[in-house]
């Protein structure tokens, strides 16, 4: 899976990385693809084949949004910019920063979806270089 984005181009998430989002996501909310499946009105076949890089039509791709609560339907559907290392470190230290601050009390919410953005796309990087 290549997501050695340095242009810093929006662009759509191939099948590898769709897979991976979809399977880790699954995952955070501890749902069997049989469980997604039914939340999304999908064949248990359909979960399988997105989880294993094949086919994810739009219409697939926006049940599995609708299943995971996103308010976007599109999301899955719509291009979006993975950071480079040098934005990835940044927002590593955001974190830390925004971490601290929620610990003091302070409110981070317009904090809260940039670091969920970061993690995942940290994930995303972490996973092209494998084992």
């Amino acid at each position: 899976m290549d997501t050695n984005n340095t242009s810093g181009q929006p662009r759509l998430l191939n099948l590898e990385e769709l897979a991976a989002v979809i399977r880790k996501m699954r995952e955070v909310f501890q749902w069997s693809q049989e469980t997604l499946a039914e939340l999304a009105g999908l064949n248990v076949r359909t979960v399988q084949r997105v989880e294993n890089a094949k086919s994810a039509s739009i219409d697939t791709r926006r049940a599995l949004a609708r299943a995971f609560d996103i308010e976007d339907i599109d999301t899955f559907n719509k291009p979006f910019v993975i950071p480079t290392e040098e934005e990835m470190k940044q927002e590593k230290a955001r974190h830390h920063s925004a971490c601290t601050a929620v610990v003091h009390g302070v409110p981070a919410r317009a904090t809260r979806r940039k670091l969920h953005y970061g993690y995942l796309s940290a994930w995303l990087r972490d996973e092209s270089r494998g084992p």
